[in-house]
């Protein structure tokens, strides 16, 4: 299965991690378990062919233009899947209040059409995706697309990029960043959960998880 990354330009690099794109010679007929990163992310099939996820408690979601995956803190089960190519969008932790208009507390561990949130501009979106010729024009597309989307403001509380970067270092302890921050931790965590959705000690669970 060919499969291709294309990292933005400024501004973007601060909001996704990574737009993909791959191509299935064959049909999947088996779900495949998808673990939580604490990222949300979305994808775009590049056909008119059903998708189906589903959570971790079953609840069944039936899709075509485009999916909003929202930062999960379980596991969920995507498939079975067509042939053909699909194209994703890898959002940086804190990236969906920007870039979706919504917090991320919002959408936590939730999927949902893209629709539901961009309305008739995600038919278009998909309708222009597959008619691109290449997947270098299938990433311009939706690099336009994120651009005149960004919503101010772009930068996230202060208390939070702090936890972020502590995240990613091992034997952390949440008290000890929050200390930090010099916030309350009633605050602390409300400013948190609104940001990534779900509760700081939830989010380095996974992130402990994922390494």
């Amino acid at each position: 299965m060919p499969a291709l990354k294309y990292h933005p330009r400024p501004p973007l690099e601060s909001f996704v991690e990574c737009f993909w794109w791959s191509e299935r010679n064959a049909p999947l007929a088996t779900p495949e378990l998808m673990l939580p990163t604490g990222a949300a992310y979305l994808v775009f099939p590049l056909h008119d062919e059903s998708i189906t996820c589903f959570s971790r408690t079953d609840e069944k979601l039936v899709w075509k233009r485009g999916v909003v995956h929202g930062p999960q803190s379980s596991f969920y089960r995507s498939g079975p899947k067509p042939a053909g190519a699909a194209v994703g969008i890898i959002l940086k932790p804190g990236a969906a209040t920007a870039l979706l208009g919504i917090p991320a507390s919002e959408i936590a561990d939730c999927h949902l059409p893209l629709e539901a949130l961009w309305g008739n501009r995600a038919d278009r979106l998909h309708a222009r995706l597959c008619e691109a010729r290449s997947p270098t024009d299938v990433f311009y597309i939706l690099e336009q697309e994120l651009l005149a989307r960004l919503k101010r403001p772009l930068l996230m509380h202060p208390a939070v990029a702090h936890a972020l970067v502590r995240a990613n270092r091992p034997h952390v302890r949440v008290e000890d960043i929050r200390r930090e921050t010099g916030v309350s931790p009633r605050h602390f965590i409300h400013l948190f959960h609104t940001a990534m959705g779900m509760t700081p000690g939830r989010y380095f669970r996974v992130r402990r998880f994922t390494r």
